[in-house]
This record gives structure tokens, C-alpha cells and sequence, in this order.
């Protein structure tokens, strides 16, 4: 199995973190946190209007089966409106690490069923 990683830099050129010059927090209610931040990239552009929301911490898995096959889930996501196929993750849970939380998240996704991609 063979993974390519392309990424739109020249070669000679180091990845730069951008720089923080304001958050504002502009959540619509306590349960939803919402910032905006006004961010100054790497080739001095400012970005005035990029905004997140900091709900925690993401993990997926990458599941490989005995046959050298990668397996993907497909499932609707309501946020993009769309069936998408992905890999199978979830939010990191509270009080646990990040292998015990994706560990969590694959034995509930075992539950769908699996695409094999090879």
C-alpha cells in the first residue's frame, strides 16, 4: 500500500504557523462556542474573518484488515448535508487518552457498515 502527502509549498520552504492578532468570541449561546479571529499568515496577509469553534479534541483511526484493506465508514453528516466516506473517528471523550478514546469511537463505529477500500 502506497500513501502520497502533497501539500502546496516549494520544497524549500518550511510550514509557518500564522500569527494570533485578536479573538473575539461570538458564540450564539453557551453551548455552541464560536470565535473569531483576526490572523496574520505566514506571507503577511491578514485574514480578519476566520472563525472556529473550539469543541475539543478529534480522533480517527486508521483500521487495516489482515488483507492489507483500508476500512472507511460511510454516514450522513448533518453539518455538510451530505453521505460522506470517512475514517472512522469522533470526539475525544473527557478523562480519557487518545488512544482510549479512538479505541471507543471504533468499537461503537463497528457498528455501521464497513467500506473496503483497497
Amino acid at each position: 500500500m502506497l500513501f502520497h502527502y502533497f501539500y502546496p509549498m516549494s520544497q524549500n520552504k518550511e510550514i509557518q504557523k500564522w500569527t494570533l492578532l485578536k479573538e473575539e468570541d461570538v458564540s450564539p449561546s453557551p453551548w455552541f462556542p464560536v470565535l473569531k479571529h483576526t490572523v496574520k499568515l505566514a506571507n503577511g496577509n491578514i485574514i480578519d474573518d476566520y472563525y472556529f469553534s473550539p469543541l475539543g479534541d478529534v480522533v480517527q483511526v486508521l483500521p487495516i484488515t489482515k488483507n492489507n484493506e483500508v476500512v472507511l465508514v460511510k454516514q450522513y453528516k448533518h453539518g455538510m448535508g451530505q453521505i460522506l466516506i470517512e475514517l472512522p473517528g469522533g470526539m475525544q471523550q473527557k478523562n480519557t487518552s487518545v488512544v482510549e478514546s479512538a479505541l471507543m469511537n471504533w468499537k461503537k463505529k463497528q457498528a455501521l457498515k464497513p467500506l473496503l477500500i483497497n
